[in-house]
């Protein structure tokens, strides 16, 4: 009996931390932009990238900053380039494996949020790529208000 009541409260005690969510995380994840207001902002992401996470945090002048990396999964078509690029050029472009990384400052009013940056970096050297990112718009781009 003391097992059952024990999973009992366990089991509740993991419904209730998974319902608690970053407010802030939520906002840039569901968020869409002015170019393709059809698309989360975390669709636009897992559509080329895998294991995305999230994370939260306020900057030293206290602006709320989320983040998301992910790892690079690479197309077929894009494994075919990556062959074919002479050997100078195979480490500006993306690989398989690289992080993926894109920061959003989150606005004052609390509804809204500005696309700072995004970058690619090999896993081993932390070197970045100048290949593509995700498919984001361009920096300073403000989110807007999801039509449903």
């Amino acid at each position: 009996m003391k097992k059952w009541l024990m999973l009992t409260i366990a089991m509740f005690v993991a419904v209730i931390m998974t319902g608690c969510g970053d407010k802030d995380i939520d906002l840039v994840k569901n968020g869409v932009f002015p170019d393709d207001s059809a698309r989360t902002v975390e669709q636009r992401i897992t559509a080329r990238y895998k294991k995305l996470k999230w994370k939260s945090y306020t900057t030293e002048d206290n602006h709320k900053v989320v983040e998301a990396t992910a790892v690079v999964r690479l197309t077929d078509e894009g494994r075919k380039e990556l062959k074919r690029m002479a050997y100078v050029y195979r480490d500006s472009y993306p690989h398989d494996g690289d992080i993926y990384s894109a920061r959003f400052v989150i606005n004052a009013d609390h509804k809204s949020f500005i696309f700072i940056e995004q970058s690619v970096k090999a896993p081993d050297t932390g070197k970045k790529r100048p290949g593509e990112g995700a498919d984001l718009p361009e920096r300073g781009t403000m989110s807007v208000p999801k039509k449903d």
